[in-house]
């Protein structure tokens, strides 16, 4: 498990260094409100996913 915790972390550090795309501008307020926050639930998804992935392969391993 801390394996996993340290992994979540390096990503969180890289999923920090990545620039924030502001599109507000592009779509009505109601749009890109509902947009985004399916971004957000696919996003962590993502993370949990490759998580599971990771822990998976590592279950494997040992």
């Amino acid at each position: 498990q801390q394996r996993l915790i340290t992994i979540a972390i390096k990503q969180a550090r890289i999923l920090s260094l990545l620039p924030f795309l502001n599109n507000e501008k592009q779509f009505e307020r109601g749009e890109s409100a509902a947009r985004t926050a399916g971004l957000r639930i696919k996003k962590g998804d993502r993370l949990t996913l490759h998580l599971n992935q990771n822990s998976n392969t590592n279950s494997k391993a040992d």
